[in-house]
């Protein structure tokens, strides 16, 4: 393995560690998601080839960990949401590090915070009708679409393509920046009130965003790292509708992953600092094997 890849992968361990410090101090609920619960499962830690970290919260949670930030994240961690990066267009949240860079590609012009990051998804409830689920779907993808326009995530010198996309963006151009978030939030979590049957992530509506709604009802923990984190106990119906066959590697030319452009770990540069961060976690770090 690449090792400035591995240096990266234990700093975002040391932001996982800080975010569960956080969630057992306040019994927020959590699971890892995405490749890193794929990770915990497949290799007791992270894919080879990934460098990011995925965790997902119901959206009640989510809100209580966002509170809960106010007074237990202090530097060198850094929440990043729309609220408090206005060129930050995404629906989750991630919690950076300060003095460290993972430059994505497309991004490195906007005024973000740029570095070593992990994703936190909340999970709202999906709509059962059909037709209430394909409205629900379009106008999130329209929302994330039109606020990544805005903030000049996809430029174009195309004259036709800026017509279009000044006109598809009517609808909400003159919105406050706030205005705009609170209005796209409202979106998300409009059937939340409702007792529903799936639950979708707060990321990009692809298919693979939606679960059953007790996906957070059963839980377990699973060692990553050589700390355990909770997952769901479910977990192969997750990992199966996300991968299919998980448990087969896939061939090297789909090893896949962000493709950072820049990666600097600044003072995380030195392992023997990594180790002494990580085992100060260790001591107490309350997640046993159960």
């Amino acid at each position: 393995m690449n090792n400035q890849l591995r240096k990266l992968q234990l700093v975002q361990l040391i932001i996982l560690l800080e975010v569960n410090r956080i969630c057992e101090k306040h019994s927020i609920r959590y699971i890892l998601m995405g490749g890193t619960l794929l990770g915990a499962v497949r290799h007791q830690g992270f894919i080879p080839w990934d460098d990011d970290i995925d965790i997902a919260m119901p959206r009640e949670e989510y809100e209580r960990f966002l509170s809960a930030c106010h007074t237990e994240l202090i530097p060198p961690f850094h929440l990043q949401n729309s609220f408090t990066e206005r060129d930050y267009v995404y629906p989750f949240l991630k919690i950076c590090l300060d003095d460290t860079l993972a430059l994505e590609e497309g991004k490195s012009d906007l005024a973000i915070h740029h570095g070593i990051w992990i994703d936190i998804f909340p999970y709202d409830n999906f709509p059962d009708g059909k037709i209430s689920a394909s409205v629900y779907l379009f106008l999130r993808k329209y929302f994330l679409a039109a606020m990544s326009v805005l903030r000049n995530y996809f430029p174009t010198t195309s004259p036709f393509r800026k017509l279009y996309r000044y006109c598809a963006t009517l609808p909400v151009r003159y919105l406050s920046d706030n205005r705009f978030v609170l209005i796209r939030e409202q979106v998300y979590q409009h059937y939340n009130t409702r007792q529903t049957k799936k639950k979708i992530a707060a990321a990009f509506s692809a298919k693979t965003d939606i679960m059953d709604a007790d996906i957070f009802d059963d839980v377990t923990s699973l060692p990553f790292e050589e700390f355990f984190f909770p997952v769901p106990v479910k977990y192969h119906d997750v990992l199966t509708n996300l991968y299919g066959d998980y448990m087969t590697l896939p061939p090297e030319d789909k090893r896949q992953n962000h493709g950072l452009l820049e990666i600097d770990l600044g003072m995380y540069g030195d392992m023997t600092k990594i180790h002494r961060l990580l085992s100060a976690y260790k001591e107490t770090h309350l997640l046993k094997n159960p």
